[in-house]
């Protein structure tokens, strides 16, 4: 299940054989944590599932409620260190104070989770330390990439002098390529700055 209908119909991208259900419709504003348990209720009362699996912060604590309620195991995946000092650099909206009541609602509604699976130890060690996950209840299971897929689909692209041309760049240039959402936490500001002092570099950076 997804909390609502994006712009991209997600239906589409799940494979044939598996079913997807839409929480509530886009024009639904009221989406708290509260009402999401209860939408997942009402799924899981419909579809009968024997698991409930989730990720990311929205669905953490309203698919732990559902579980509870609905007497359905929980297993949860760890993606991000929610607690540790990397979420208070440079970001303005984030402090100790405000994070410190989520965390502590976090050790709480966590005992409803039957295991977790985090993608990386370095994820795992920082909710051990800040939550109090024990340790035994959290399976590292790195991220899977299909080698093979991407160098075929590398294959499939346009050339590199096409792709440069179509935006612009000329083919001379040493092309960098940062992926990572737009927050504080990616570090985005450092790499503006380690880029400055490549001002005299020889050829064109972009």
């Amino acid at each position: 299940v997804y909390p609502y209908e994006a712009s991209q119909n997600i239906a589409t991208l799940v494979p044939p054989g598996l079913h997807a259900g839409c929480l509530f419709p886009r024009s639904e504003t009221r989406r708290g944590r509260l009402r999401t348990a209860r939408a997942i209720c009402r799924v899981a009362q419909e579809w009968r599932p024997d698991l409930i699996q989730c990720s990311l912060a929205h669905a953490l604590l309203a698919s732990r409620l559902a579980g509870r309620w609905c007497h359905i195991p929980v297993v949860e995946t760890l993606v991000n260190i929610a607690y540790g000092p990397e979420r208070l650099i440079d970001n303005p909206h984030v402090t100790r104070w405000t994070l410190e009541p989520y965390r502590r609602l976090d050790q709480v509604s966590m005992r409803w989770v039957q295991r977790f699976h985090a993608v990386s130890q370095t994820v795992a060690d920082s909710w051990v330390r800040s939550v109090g996950i024990p340790r035994d209840r959290i399976r590292v299971i790195p991220r899977g990439v299909d080698i093979d897929e991407l160098q075929a689909a590398s294959g499939r692209g346009p050339t590199r002098a096409e792709l440069l041309s179509s935006l612009g760049i000329p083919e001379e240039a040493t092309v960098l390529l940062a992926v990572g959402r737009h927050e504080p936490q990616k570090g985005h500001r450092y790499l503006l700055d380690a880029l400055a002092l490549l001002r005299d570099y020889p050829r064109p950076v972009v």
